[in-house]
């Protein structure tokens, strides 16, 4: 996964920014990902393009891994290949293409952490130096797992 790859995306967050997660994996889908790179870009480009927002802005820590729901397991988003390019894209648009500007901010803003951040401003609440917990993530059926040797070749 690229950089490049994941920009032919970007249309379907901002269309689809009131939808939920699955419907947005299909149209990710139907532009000719797999359901396994789907699910991730779904996940991880929202998480990835916040963070890189909110590292400009404050001095927060964030976690290095992610959570599952029903698993006591945590997984390094550095082993995430999506995540790694959607971390670069989403710094060579904060920084490069402001006509991009709308799309980014619009995905950025689907991620728990933007969600949690804005809650503790509008409290009022002091957030330098804060480190986040690791994200949970529900409902995908792919994330935490590896893809197959068998399910690379047959997807």
């Amino acid at each position: 996964m690229n950089k490049d790859n994941l920009r032919k995306t970007l249309n379907v967050f901002l269309e689809m920014n009131d939808s939920d997660d699955i419907p947005m994996c299909s149209e990710i889908k139907a532009l000719g990902f797999k359901a396994y790179d789907a699910e991730r870009i779904v996940a991880f480009l929202p998480i990835a393009f916040c963070r890189v927002a909110l590292s400009h802005k404050f001095d927060i820590e964030f976690a290095d891994v992610y959570r599952i729901k029903n698993s006591d397991d945590e997984f390094s988003f550095q082993n995430e290949p999506v995540y790694k390019a959607a971390i670069e894209l989403g710094s060579h648009i904060y920084h490069h293409e402001e006509d991009l500007a709308e799309s980014f901010n619009t995905i950025a803003m689907r991620s728990s952490e933007f969600n949690v951040v804005n809650q503790a401003l509008n409290n009022g609440t002091d957030i330098a130096g804060a480190k986040l917990s690791a994200p949970l993530y529900f409902g995908y059926k792919t994330l935490g797992k590896k893809q197959s040797v068998l399910s690379k070749l047959f997807s």
